[in-house]
């Protein structure tokens, strides 16, 4: 499978996605799919990786282990963070009353296969 199909494959499994995306740990996208025109993964993924950086700093401080999973829920939408590998994660943006179990759940589920795709 396809990066590209990959990420189509959360997308689809989640109605109310506008958006996902492969961002490496400096904040680059690899790769995004979006059904949002207005909706900039881009900027996003520049801001929350440094969240995500220093969210696996401070587990790793603490002996926790590395950060899997973050969910960050604004006025507007919610935005899922899943670990792929260490210098990757998944970045899904949902609308503001989206299933963020159901977006949770699939990004788990594919994240095997990203890392795969790779």
């Amino acid at each position: 499978m396809s990066l590209t199909a990959s990420l189509q494959a959360i997308l689809d499994s989640v109605a109310d996605a506008e958006g996902v995306a492969l961002v490496g740990i400096d904040g680059i996208i690899v790769e995004e799919i979006k059904r949002s025109p207005g909706l900039d993964l881009h900027v996003l993924a520049a801001e929350y990786c440094g969240l995500w950086r220093e969210m696996n700093r401070v587990s790793g401080g603490l002996s926790l282990g590395a950060t899997q999973e973050c969910v960050i829920a604004n006025d507007t939408r919610s935005l899922l963070l899943r670990r792929v590998t260490p210098d990757y994660f998944l970045a899904l943006a949902l609308s503001r009353d989206g299933n963020a179990g159901r977006g949770r759940f699939f990004l788990r589920y594919n994240a095997p296969q990203v890392a795969k795709d790779l």
